[in-house]
């Protein structure tokens, strides 16, 4: 018999007793990141201290908050705030070989997502061969909630037939997705569930899937998460989807 896949969010037990190295790690295998993506998602500029944090060379305590906010929102809305020197300015920091330091820009705050309203956003990265597509919807149904599930529905029919260039390869290939998924009740409390696993879903199977709920990704979703280990809230309904498309 095949053991389900281990969420490595739960696996991490309290997320304020876990190491950042053992956050960092998380995060990776959550979301398939390179340390490069990694780095962005958190709004941080530097995949070397990142990899550093990974490794355990590095503390890490600045990445501290926005990896467990992305690690149990999917999403940070307060990028990694920059280090400052003892007169309050930005800490200069090291250029590129055989040029000077250079002062920083401060980091801008990272829009959030308004809850209870319906909204989007894609990201591409690594050259364009992942996606982290980003969707809140309502709880209650009404003409926003449909508007996500056709965004969604939109997004499964652009990766199915559009082909990923593999950067191994060389060579099309097909988009496989995997997802995060955030429910919600009445009373607020919330909960996530991972889905795919690291082989994730073909995006073909999920649009077909979908098509036969009449054109309803989030029927698939919850679909997939009953009789989830984590804990689904009673009378919670998905108010939150992340798909990465790699």
């Amino acid at each position: 018999m095949t053991e389900p896949p281990v969420d490595p969010v739960a696996a991490l037990g309290d997320l304020a007793q876990a190491t950042e190295r053992a956050l960092a790690n998380a995060l990776v295998e959550l979301f398939g990141f390179t340390n490069k993506e990694a780095a962005a998602a958190l709004g941080y500029s530097s995949p070397e201290y990142f990899r550093k944090v990974r490794s355990g060379a590095k503390p890490g305590r600045l990445l501290r908050d926005p990896m467990t906010e992305l690690l149990t929102r999917g999403r940070v809305r307060q990028a990694v705030p920059r280090r400052r020197a003892a007169t309050g300015e930005l800490a200069r920091v090291r250029g590129r070989a055989g040029e000077p330091s250079r002062a920083p820009v401060e980091a801008p705050p990272v829009r959030p997502m308004r809850r209870g309203t319906f909204a989007e956003q894609l990201t591409r990265t690594d050259a364009g061969t992942r996606h982290l597509y980003e969707l809140e919807v309502p709880r209650t149904e009404g003409v926003r909630r449909e508007a996500g599930r056709e965004a969604l529905m939109a997004q499964l029919r652009a990766h199915t037939g559009e082909a990923r260039v593999s950067p191994v390869l060389r060579a099309p290939e097909e988009w496989r997705v995997r997802f995060r998924v955030t429910f919600a009740n009445r009373r607020g409390e919330r909960s996530e569930v991972t889905l795919g696993g690291k082989g994730g879903y073909r995006v073909a199977d999920v649009l077909q899937r979908a098509q036969g709920e009449g054109d309803d990704p989030l029927a698939v979703l919850a679909d997939d998460s009953e009789g989830s280990r984590y804990g689904i809230p009673a009378g919670a309904a998905i108010v939150a989807v992340v798909a990465e498309f790699y």
